[in-house]
């Protein structure tokens, strides 16, 4: 199978960012991982050539900026970016620029933001819209437990 999409998924090591990753290479995907520690992932995926792993604080401007100049150069145009995590929401600011436009461009949204974030989450989704990047941000329900001591 050839690989056809460039994917970069957040939230890179544990849970659903991992998993996303591990499907995606299944079906021969390039797939940039972005990560906080990514131990697990050197771990898990070893010398993997569709693998591109990157150790990134979402806190560091410098760092953002780096990685949006890095992303640039190395792969040009990103086709996917899946978001697994509320502290990327500053990196997708950078990365939008990088993401392919004209419907031709996905932004997958999984994260789970606390209010203060919630805004700022839509902020970004309806940037992307704007710019052709097509959007999908799955509803998410948590439960709420009421709990009475008697």
């Amino acid at each position: 199978m050839e690989t056809e999409k460039k994917w970069l998924v957040t939230g890179a090591a544990h849970g659903l960012g991992l998993a996303t990753i591990k499907y995606l290479l299944s079906r021969q995907q390039m797939v940039i991982a972005i990560a906080e520690d990514t131990t697990r992932l050197d771990q898990d995926l070893p010398d993997n050539p569709l693998l591109d792993t990157i150790l990134l604080d979402p806190t560091n401007e410098a760092q953002l900026a780096q990685l949006s100049d890095y992303l640039s150069v190395k792969y040009g145009m990103i086709d996917r970016l899946v978001n697994t995590t509320s502290t990327a929401l500053r990196l997708i600011h950078y990365l939008l620029p990088l993401i392919r436009t004209n419907d031709k461009g996905h932004l997958i949204d999984f994260s789970i933001t606390p209010s203060y974030n919630e805004s700022l989450s839509v902020m970004i989704r309806r940037k992307a819209a704007a710019m052709g990047i097509k959007v999908t941000a799955p509803e998410q329900k948590c439960p709420v437990f009421h709990f009475s001591f008697n």
